[in-house]
């Protein structure tokens, strides 16, 4: 918070970027709100939040806000609804049930008595095959050192609705492919004639270039959207209190992003 205040008072425009994009890759979708809300009443302001949105360092959740949109319009003009539509393409809407199941879960884990050893035993079974952690695991999503840092709130919307906020570099890609199937997974490489992806349990498949009609990346997480389904209630907090316990000094960078590959 204090960086993102010397950096607008400072008007330095390349330090005011990056405060402003690590604090809407840390904060809870709340505070993610009110900034973007803040920023887009301001025409630089709001030049910098649609670049953050464009270049994948802010959810383009944030332009469907009304108060966003109406913002950027009075200040734009309504040449604006062009671009807002192009980075909000695709982008699925926010889910009331989702919105009340993480209200429910943010107020029940303040009570919980979770457990850091069956977290781990929770991370093994659910995280694991994706995610890195200690220099233990694959780098498939996010290596997860220092993911404690970024607080229960944030932590409980990353695992509950993982859509909402999605690096670039871990969107998912679709192929509609020449047999009329349709496959959907995270880029890793090229070998040859072959693109090499991992899907959403961590495994790898292999795809013919000459086979896909169609190719389309979209801002989606790989990351399965029914994880909460998948354990019980407990469970779950017990992997928060679990990663809760992932702290690391801060280094500069997003916590959740250290060491990551793109």
């Amino acid at each position: 918070r204090r960086q993102v205040i010397e950096a607008v008072v400072q008007r330095d425009e390349a330090v005011t970027s990056k405060a402003l994009s690590e604090a809407l890759r840390w904060a809870p979708s709340r505070w993610q709100q009110l900034l973007a809300q803040a920023l887009a009443g301001d025409r630089r302001h709001s030049q910098l939040l649609l670049q953050l949105v464009e270049r994948g360092q802010a959810s383009p959740r944030l332009l469907r806000d009304p108060t966003v949109v109406a913002r950027l319009t009075a200040v734009h003009g309504a040449a604006i609804a062009d671009r807002l539509e192009r980075l909000t393409a695709g982008i699925p809407a926010a889910s009331e049930e989702r919105q009340q199941l993480i209200a429910e879960r943010r107020l029940a884990f303040a009570r919980s008595t979770a457990s850091a050893d069956e977290g781990r035993r929770m991370f093994q079974q659910h995280c694991a095959a994706c995610h890195q952690l200690a220099g233990q695991g694959p780098l498939i999503g996010p290596q997860l050192d220092g993911i404690g840092n970024r607080g229960a709130d944030r932590l409980i919307e990353d695992i509950l609705d993982p859509n909402r906020n999605v690096d670039v570099a871990f969107s998912t890609t679709t192929l509609a492919l020449a047999s009329g199937k349709v496959l959907s997974g995270l880029f890793r490489r090229e070998e040859g004639s072959q693109l090499v992806f991992v899907d959403s349990l961590g495994k790898e498949f292999t795809v013919a270039k000459d086979q896909i009609d169609e190719q389309s990346k979209a801002r989606l997480s790989l990351m399965p959207e029914n994880l909460a389904d998948r354990m019980q209630e407990q469970e779950f907090y017990s992997l928060l209190v679990y990663l809760l316990e992932q702290r690391a000094e801060y280094d500069g960078k997003p916590p959740g992003e250290r060491g990551e590959e793109g």
